[in-house]
């Protein structure tokens, strides 16, 4: 991304989006939209609309709202972009932060039947989201058994009180040596401490000697749709880049801001396709004739 004010000075949006602020972006877009020639301002509607294509609906439906609420000399391919990905960012925090929570919040004693084996497979699939982006507490282990002691059955307890107490006593050396990373934590309560948890529950259940057997509990497990209401998608994910309504630019019946570019932008366009066609059916001859040369019976020279 060049700098408007200073000719040369380039940002890369995708890997410094977190250190470029939204008010340089907006001012480079304005920029760009005076200064740049008709097929860059075509190839960067196509970028737009790229970008938008890529997304979720929920979260195109988002960025479009925020795109459609700034001027028409700010909308283009870098503001599309930057508010993408600072949403991308932001849904990806909130979810990581919502997991680390699900942890330190946990009670058996809320599952109906107090069953271990549900709070299990959850647990797994939250280490492991978590794993992905490294980020497991390191207190993972004992906060997780915190929340199984608080079962009715008191043998069970006991079990995990004292797996808890283990944890406490030898993690500090443990993890200067094998669960130093989330990835050593991971292996370590999934392989480890879960199993143990799910073989007495298991155990127990079947003997009907499980002290939480008819216990209703608080939790009702839902689907993660249940938590999001998605806005109605776009009329057929059409987005006008003249006046950021939900229809084709060309359909558009506002003033164009930039009239005497239509004509030009169109008939780039259509110069663009052509060369485009000519250049492929120059390499699909191409092609034809080298194979045609490969598969025909050399001379004999001895004739």
């Amino acid at each position: 991304m060049s700098s408007p004010h200073k000719s040369g000075t380039k940002l890369d949006l995708l890997t410094e989006h977190d250190e470029i602020d939204f008010g340089r972006v907006l001012e480079w877009q304005h920029w760009f939209l005076v200064w740049a020639s008709d097929s860059d301002i075509q190839s960067g509607q196509w970028l737009s609309q790229l970008v938008l294509n890529s997304l979720k609906p929920d979260l195109r439906d988002e960025v479009s709202r925020e795109l459609s609420d700034l001027p028409v000399e700010h909308r283009g391919s870098a503001s599309t972009l930057w508010i993408a990905l600072d949403k991308v960012n932001v849904s990806s925090y909130e979810t990581t932060e919502s997991l680390k929570s699900f942890i330190t919040t946990f009670k058996l004693s809320a599952y109906p039947n107090e069953n271990v084996r549900t709070a299990c497979t959850q647990f797994k699939a939250i280490l492991k989201a978590l794993l992905a982006v490294n980020d497991i507490p390191t207190q993972a282990a004992t906060m997780i058994l915190a929340g199984f002691s608080t079962s009715s059955d008191k043998a069970f307890n006991t079990i995990c009180d004292n797996l808890s107490l283990h944890e406490r006593i030898t993690s500090p050396r443990r993890r200067r040596r094998t669960i130093s990373t989330s990835k050593s934590l991971y292996t370590h309560l999934v392989d480890n401490i879960l199993p143990v948890l799910e073989d007495y529950h298991r155990d127990h259940e079947l003997a009907g000697t499980w002290a939480g057997l008819g216990k209703p509990g608080a939790y009702q497990p839902v689907s993660s749709a249940a938590f999001v209401t998605a806005p109605a998608p776009l009329d057929d994910d059409l987005f006008c880049f003249n006046c950021g309504e939900k229809h084709d630019q060309k359909d558009c019946d506002k003033p164009n801001p930039n009239p005497n570019r239509t004509k030009a932008v169109a008939d780039r366009t259509a110069q663009i396709l052509k060369e485009r066609e000519r250049t492929f059916r120059g390499r699909r001859s191409d092609r034809s004739r080298s194979r045609g040369r490969s598969t025909s019976r050399p001379r004999d020279s001895s004739r």
